[in-house]
């Protein structure tokens, strides 16, 4: 389902089937030894994974993910490498996601998102943030 791993490179337990894409959605640091990233193939192969979240900060990391009838929640440290952000977008990757908690405030106490959930028909999200 994704190319040959380059050496520095592994895929992170924890991979999830979404019936409704064919898609099966892993985290890996494929682009860079530091950061785990979230991707999404389709089950056949016919095509390579994609990069689901946009690129993170220095020794960024997908937390984690949630998955709901064609949509994928998950927690990165974009667009600020010390702030955990909630985003959520289609589980195939055809369009990016948007970020779902609100801006938080500029300086050096930066919120963060500490926990995220997504309604099983993906209607709803909820997070909650420090």
């Amino acid at each position: 389902m994704n190319a040959p791993l380059p050496p520095y490179a592994s895929v992170a337990a924890g991979y999830v089937f979404e019936p409704s894409t064919a898609h099966v959605l892993y985290r890996a640091n494929l682009d860079d030894a530091a950061s785990l990233e979230l991707y999404s193939a389709p089950i056949d192969g016919s095509s390579p994974a994609t990069k689901l979240n946009r690129t993170p900060g220095p020794s960024g990391d997908v937390a984690g993910f949630v998955l709901g009838s064609g949509l994928v929640a998950y927690l990165d440290d974009e667009p600020l490498s010390a702030t955990t952000e909630a985003f959520v977008g289609p589980s195939d990757g055809s369009t990016l996601a948007v970020r779902i908690n609100d801006p938080f405030p500029a300086g050096t106490q930066r919120g963060s998102v500490r926990g995220f959930d997504l309604t099983p028909d993906g209607a709803r999200s909820r997070w909650v943030g420090a």
